[in-house]
């Protein structure tokens, strides 16, 4: 990683973790140790974290005195997506997403207590709503407020249509992987109430493997192990009752496949 850039990869919290989480500090001290530069580098794979984090995040690079130009390599959801308005220039590969929705939170308490949850929330989304806002100001604000409310997943030329970011880039080549199981990776895209909709139609602009090869395979794969299991489930006479059948394809993504 070169002197100028900075990565965004991972969780967004408070505190940063190494290789998993990333915080305001860390980029505080990282824009500190860069000194006069004229360009400064984000690169961002996130599926989003904390709110006031990632406000944070954003606010340091629009102040800092340097041409901002920002990678989204993958994905930039949630708080992310809104780190990512920061950049001058933001960059977006054919392959990347955009995801914009409203904030949430969990909570408890009485009758009052939500009301003020709710009404905090909506505060929020007015921060984040106002951060798309800056990048273009000419964005049909009803729009945008309906893509927030229905959580929507956006791709390049969706995100640059709506002026979100600058320029479409070559796709990048990204691999299959799944989130830290100790940031609780296998829960946290459970939060999204929308996933990725696939493209009917769609041509590969690309011979070279996507994501989407990968999770088909790895569909195939599934559909393999569970076939195998039901075929297993009628000999089990001749299993001993307290020993479920294993499979590697279970153990490598720590799953109970029935």
């Amino acid at each position: 990683m070169a002197n100028n850039e900075i990565d965004i990869y991972g969780f967004i919290d408070s505190q940063t973790i190494e290789g998993m989480t990333i915080s305001p500090q860390t980029v505080r001290e990282q824009l500190k140790a860069m000194g006069d530069v004229d360009e400064v580098v984000v690169n961002i794979n996130s599926n989003g974290g904390d709110v006031f984090s990632g406000v944070t995040i954003y606010n340091m690079l629009r102040r800092f005195d340097a041409h901002i130009t920002v990678n989204v390599d993958g994905l930039a959801s949630s708080i992310a997506s809104v780190i990512a308005m920061a950049g001058d220039t933001i960059n977006m590969p054919g392959n990347a997403m955009l995801m914009v929705h409203n904030a949430w939170t969990i909570g408890e308490g009485d009758a009052r207590s939500f009301k003020k949850q709710a009404e905090d929330l909506e505060r929020i989304n007015s921060v984040v709503f106002n951060s798309y806002v800056d990048k273009n100001p000419d964005i049909d604000h009803a729009l945008l407020q309906d893509y927030m409310d229905e959580e929507t997943w956006l791709t390049a030329k969706e995100a640059k249509k709506l002026g979100l970011i600058d320029n479409i880039t070559e796709n990048s080549r990204v691999a299959a992987a799944t989130t830290s199981t100790i940031l609780g990776g296998d829960k946290f895209m459970t939060r999204y109430r929308n996933e990725d909709p696939q493209q009917p139609g769609q041509q590969k602009e690309s011979s070279e493997i996507t994501v989407e090869d990968v999770m088909d395979k790895l569909e195939e794969i599934l559909a393999e192990v569970k076939k195998g299991n039901n075929k297993g489930s009628e000999e089990t006479e001749k299993q001993t009752e307290s020993k479920p059948a294993e499979n590697s394809f279970a153990r490598l993504f720590n799953m109970n496949i029935k």
